[in-house]
């Protein structure tokens, strides 16, 4: 915390969320291969004007497609850098 600053002061203070994000991708963010629009719009508001992402966010599916092309899917729909960060299933669905 800064407890004192003077007149001269310039100081730049960004506050980190502390709340994440979690977007299911099928059903919610995308039918098949088309963004839902409203679900767009959603993410768009988690977006700065230099295109970066405010809070974090983590996308969710159960569908056994590879992870590396989802996150390029996504990265096209809603034109940001998806990383692929990891994946983990049960029962058959590939880890």
């Amino acid at each position: 915390m800064l407890e004192h600053l003077s007149q001269n002061s310039v100081v730049s203070i960004v506050s980190q969320p502390k709340f994440g994000i979690c977007f299911d991708i099928d059903g919610v963010l995308a039918r098949g291969t088309e963004v839902l629009g409203a679900a767009l719009k959603a993410f768009n508001k988690l977006v700065n004007s230099d295109n970066q992402v405010q809070v974090p966010v983590v996308f969710v599916t159960n569908a056994l497609n590879r992870n590396i092309d989802k996150a390029m899917q996504i990265s096209n729909w809603l034109g940001i850098k998806v990383r692929l960060f990891g994946s983990c299933a049960r029962n058959g669905v590939a880890y």
